[in-house]
């Protein structure tokens, strides 16, 4: 869960925040049924709650903002931190017989959808700028070096690839848009699109 919606649920629901025991993305809670570890992707909290390897959380930062987000973030979201090109472990003898799985399979941490696709497609190399469609839209790239780039979502080492810094940029909204923007479409004009289609 990123930190704006930890923020959200700080000042909206402070008795849910009370009760909760862990904050974590849905990939890490994934990660932790499949291998019953607490553990924490360096992709996802790089990415969506201002970690890094060198210094992990910038709690001053955080103190800025809000001094309650640090307290938060130390007690709810810190865990081991596992690199992707990692194993957090073997899958959980439960979970293994579950889904029928031998209990030497090995269980990696997530990485987020949009990273995962510069894999997918072998768009690895260096300097190589790549962009994932969907709800939004991400433009990726793998370097050797960080520099600081003004506007851009940030970038963190090893996040895609083990060794490089992983930079992402985008639009946030672009297939929400387009489904919104389609739905504002009189009637007739969707009729004679489908007639084409």
């Amino acid at each position: 869960m990123d930190d704006p919606k930890i923020m959200e649920v700080m000042n909206r629901a402070p008795e849910i925040m009370e009760k909760t025991a862990y904050i974590m993305e849905a990939g890490d809670w994934i990660v932790n049924k499949l291998t019953n570890k607490n553990v924490r992707s360096n992709c996802g909290l790089g990415f969506k709650a201002f970690w890094e390897e060198e210094t992990g959380f910038h709690y001053d930062l955080f103190d800025k903002i809000d001094p309650k987000l640090s307290k938060v973030i130390q007690d709810k979201v810190s865990a081991p931190v596992v690199n992707i090109g990692e194993a957090v472990g073997k899958l959980d003898d439960k979970m293994a017989q579950k889904l029928g799985l031998s209990k030497e399979t090995m269980v990696s941490p997530f990485i987020i959808d949009a990273h995962a696709s510069l894999l997918g497609i072998g768009s690895e190399k260096d300097k190589e700028m790549t962009m994932v469609m969907g709800t939004s839209t991400c433009h990726l790239m793998l370097n050797e070096k960080q520099h600081q780039v003004p506007g851009i979502s940030g970038s963190v080492k090893g996040a895609i690839i083990p060794e490089l810094f992983a930079y992402e940029a985008g639009q946030s909204a672009v297939g929400d848009l387009f489904e919104y923007v389609a739905k504002q479409a009189p009637k007739s004009y969707v009729d004679e699109a489908e007639i084409e289609i």
